[in-house]
């Protein structure tokens, strides 16, 4: 989603709900809502994807 009124942020909590297999409301960007780098949260994650950067 494009960077316009926060949806890119709910794209990408909605997103890392699904992978963890949790709730969104789960899922908390903790720093950078703002900026391309983001800190997230996911509150007892059911499973934890494997990611490459």
């Amino acid at each position: 989603a494009p960077p316009a009124e926060g949806r890119a942020n709910a794209a990408l909590e909605a997103l890392l709900a699904k992978l963890c297999g949790v709730k969104r409301r789960a899922v908390h960007i903790e720093r950078g809502e703002t900026a391309r780098d983001k800190t997230v949260r996911v509150e007892r994650p059911g499973t934890l994807p494997l990611v490459d950067s």
